[in-house]
């Protein structure tokens, strides 16, 4: 992978002895390392999704597949840590590799694999449609707040970091299923 040695460690240079290709013949094809950051992302997003995606094209619609998703999100992370690094960190590279508009519509794609859930939630009476938006966000902030934490370890317990994804998420959707039955009542 591109990213192996992290995103500050990364130069055209390196990358064109892995390839076995002179630096001058890559610049024909990239623009410089902010091109093989944005071209890494992008591999990265479209992996993601074919991962995350549903089996049979079925997307989630319970609260429990939805957690199931974040939980797959989170072990793709945990099993790729200079991925999250690349997607998420904050180099200067990594932020303006995610400014590239073909980046800026894989995330559109990640987003859309959740979608569904959120909206059968709605349809359920489990989540209030005003507190989608807010329930996605806090969502992924849980899930990063953990990743975070463990891919900053020298080692990563995936198993421990899946539990505490399940955990967090679920405890979120059964908090807002809570509270959007008080605001029926």
């Amino acid at each position: 992978m591109v990213i192996a040695g992290g995103v500050e460690a990364l130069t055209v240079r390196e990358v064109a002895e892995r390839a076995g290709y002179s630096v001058a013949s890559l610049y024909n094809h990239i623009d410089g390392v902010h091109g093989l950051l944005a071209g890494a992302r992008q591999s990265i997003e479209s992996s993601l999704v074919a991962t995350l995606s549903p089996a049979g094209g079925v997307a989630p619609q319970t609260a429990g597949e939805l957690v199931d998703v974040f939980v797959a999100y989170a072990s793709y992370f945990c099993e790729r840590p200079h991925a999250f690094d690349l997607l998420f960190g904050s180099s200067s590279a990594a932020r303006a590799a995610g400014r590239d508009p073909a980046v800026r519509a894989g995330e559109a794609e990640l987003q859309a694999l959740w979608g569904p859930a959120f909206a059968a939630l709605v349809a359920a009476g489990e989540l209030a449609p005003e507190r989608v938006e807010r329930t996605a966000q806090r969502l992924i902030y849980l899930v990063h707040g953990a990743l975070l934490l463990s891919v900053s370890g020298a080692a990563v317990d995936v198993q421990d970091v899946r539990e505490q994804v399940r955990d967090a998420v679920t405890w979120a959707l059964d908090a807002e299923a809570t509270h959007q039955r008080s605001q029926s009542t």
